[in-house]
């Protein structure tokens, strides 16, 4: 018998195994969670914020809303006291690089709220934190003692969905705001600091239990390494597709039109 042979198309996104493009083909992904893979009811209380990427589960409280963004559930934050975290534990510990990108909005943005947070027992800033404060977004990025860079630019609208993060091509440290750069600083260098630690928190600052979150986070995903501004773009397309937030990409970005 004559061999048959059927060639098919790889489906649009790609993704190199048949499938979409997500955050886990990035090896140096490290924490990954997303409500839109919750099971749960609506308005379930999520005491574990799972890691869909790993080991780094966190306690803490937020109310699961389905079908809120792109009919797909997000994690509820009150403002008061929810909050996910894992004490004596910084995810990005001794970490060479990071990057951090995340789907959120909020419902009071001039209040200070932190978003991902991590501290150290002896108060010192944050290593990487990226916040709100007085409407725009804020990171603190210290990758050494006395080595740090606070960049706050692009005014955040209440109720208003946005796709934030930053990232470190291991030359400029840069904020990104919907798939354009808003704020960038120059880096010396090392990395993060090994050690004791108060923890990691996503909702509020673990340090002194303040800076609570007030509104809906839907995704965030960490990783550990310096990474170039095009696997930035992959992660702000799939982020921005998932969840219907495409039309805030910049004519430029590769995947203004079509996911990654």
């Amino acid at each position: 018998m004559t061999p048959r042979w059927v060639v098919y198309d790889e489906p649009a996104g790609g993704g190199g195994g048949g499938g979409p493009w997500d955050p886990s083909q990035l090896a140096s992904l490290l924490s990954w969670y997303d409500a839109d893979a919750e099971t749960v009811a609506d308005g379930t209380l999520i005491t574990s914020l799972v890691d869909r990427a790993g080991s780094h589960d966190m306690s803490g409280s937020a109310t699961l809303k389905t079908g809120v963004l792109n009919g797909k559930s997000v994690y509820r934050y009150n403002g008061t006291s929810d909050g996910h975290s894992i004490g004596a534990n910084n995810i990005l510990d001794a970490a060479s690089g990071f990057w951090l990108f995340s789907t959120f909005s909020t419902d009071t943005p001039s209040a200070i709220q932190a978003l991902y947070a991590y501290r150290d027992p002896n108060g010192q800033y944050p290593r990487p934190y990226f916040e709100l404060r007085n409407a725009k977004l804020r990171i603190i990025a210290q990758r050494a003692p006395n080595d740090f860079a606070v960049l706050s630019n692009s005014t955040v609208t209440s109720g208003v969905p946005v796709v934030g993060g930053m990232f470190c091509d291991g030359t400029d440290q840069k904020l990104r705001r919907d798939g354009a750069t808003v704020g960038s600083t120059a880096f010396a260098g090392g990395t993060l600091n090994a050690g004791q630690s108060l923890g990691t928190a996503i909702g509020y600052d673990v340090r002194s239990n303040i800076l609570y979150f007030d509104g809906d986070i839907a995704e965030i995903v960490i990783g550990s390494a310096n990474i170039q501004a095009a696997d930035a773009e992959k992660i702000e397309g799939y982020l921005a597709h998932k969840w219907g937030l495409a039309g805030n990409l910049p004519v430029s970005h590769p995947y203004k039109n079509a996911a990654p």
